[in-house]
């Protein structure tokens, strides 16, 4: 399968873009625009401890909110559980968004050892990407890629998260999961605001080691498409 996926930045909350900022930057130098796909979708977490125990997590601890966020249709979803939060973003071609600590040390994300499977998957796929990124209150750190030009996948580092909580994001290899070759197969391509695969009814599931106060973890995330609206981006 090919991958299509579109030269897309992660929006994770840090890039600001507002009618005012983009009203007055046209008055200076013209305002660029782009095309941003808004993914409706729900996740269920689940996990193994260091001793074989497994977990699921709680309808309390996964919440959904459809209040205002910023232009996004669909709303914020939240994971918070006892050893981590996870505040959600999904698109096309990227997810993310922001991971604090719950415990006394960081908790590391093992993205080095992650594998990906989806519904149109069933072999474990490791996973690749074109980009990675982590911020945190202090300053930016673009970790490994190019933005604008998706040439090569590679393998990612592991991601640490403190109680403080930093921004991140992923443009990931979707080639062998989906046909589309994005997120939950969505079609959509170019600046074009209508597409046919919305992606409803396919599912992503993240295998990933987690590691913290000296333990170990097999954390399972598994994302459920429940459709997608692509808008004009401006910054």
């Amino acid at each position: 399968m090919k991958s299509n996926n579109a030269a897309q930045i992660p929006r994770l909350g840090f890039l600001v873009s507002t009618g005012l900022a983009c009203f007055t930057m046209s008055l200076l130098a013209g305002c660029i625009s782009d095309v941003i796909v808004d993914t409706d979708f729900e996740v269920q977490i689940s996990g193994r401890d260091q001793a074989g125990r497994g977990w699921q997590a709680t309808q309390t601890e996964i919440q959904k909110s459809r209040g205002p966020s910023g232009a996004n249709p669909f709303g914020t979803v939240r994971y918070q559980g006892s050893i981590f939060n996870w505040t959600f973003a999904v698109w096309d071609s990227s997810f993310g968004a922001n991971i604090r600590s719950n415990v006394s040390s960081d908790v590391c994300f093992r993205f080095d050892q992650a594998r990906l499977t989806s519904n149109m998957q069933a072999k474990e796929i490791p996973l690749k990407v074109y980009l990675i990124s982590q911020r945190t209150l202090a300053k930016q750190l673009v970790l490994k890629g190019d933005s604008r030009r998706l040439t090569g996948n590679y393998d990612p580092p592991p991601l640490c998260f403190s109680r403080e909580g930093a921004g991140f994001g992923l443009i990931v290899d979707y080639a062998e999961l989906f046909p589309s070759g994005k997120m939950f197969n969505i079609n959509q391509s170019g600046k074009d605001l209508t597409y046919s695969e919305r992606g409803a009814g396919n599912w992503l599931k993240l295998h990933v080691p987690i590691e913290y106060e000296g333990k170990r973890e097999d954390l399972e995330v598994t994302f459920f498409g429940k459709g997608s609206e692509a808008r004009m981006f401006y910054f």
